[in-house]
C-alpha cells in the first residue's frame, strides 16, 4: 500500500509538471510587429561587424543569389539584432524581392509571432 501511494505521488508530480510546462518548455510565441531592414542569413553572418552595410547597400541582386536564398531571410532591427524568418517568412521574402523594383535599402514591416529566435511570419511588406 505504501509503495503504490509513492508511485501515485510520483505520477501526479510528473503529470502536473507536464501540464504546467516543465523546465524545458518552449517559450510562448508572442505577437509582434517589427520594423527594420530585410537581410539574408548568409550575408548577415559575413557582414555582422558592418550592420550599416546590410541596411543601405545590401542589394536585390544579392538577395536572389542561390546561397543567400538557401540561407533564408531575417529582419535586422534598429538595435542590430537579426531575427530569422520561418519557412513561410522566407517564401514571403522571396516573393517581395521578386515583385519590387527596389534595388537596396529594403526597409520592411513584418507581423507574426516571435518564438525564441525565430519569427513566424504572417505578413511582410516594404515600409511605406
Amino acid at each position: 500500500m505504501k509503495y503504490s501511494a509513492s508511485i501515485t505521488a510520483v505520477l501526479l508530480l510528473c503529470l502536473s509538471t507536464f501540464a504546467l510546462g516543465g523546465p524545458n518548455e518552449t517559450p510562448q510565441a508572442k505577437k509582434v510587429k517589427l520594423k527594420g531592414h530585410m537581410v539574408d542569413i548568409a550575408c548577415s553572418n559575413e557582414q555582422k561587424d558592418d550592420p550599416e552595410y546590410m541596411r543601405t547597400k545590401h542589394s536585390k541582386k544579392c538577395f536572389q543569389m542561390p546561397a543567400c536564398v538557401k540561407s533564408g531571410y531575417a529582419i535586422l532591427t534598429s538595435d542590430d539584432k537579426v531575427i530569422k524568418f520561418d519557412a513561410n517568412g522566407n517564401d514571403l521574402a522571396q516573393r517581395l524581392i521578386a515583385s519590387t523594383r527596389k534595388e537596396n535599402d529594403f526597409r520592411i514591416v513584418v507581423r507574426g509571432k516571435l518564438s525564441g529566435e525565430e519569427l513566424q511570419v504572417n505578413k511582410l511588406e516594404l515600409e511605406k
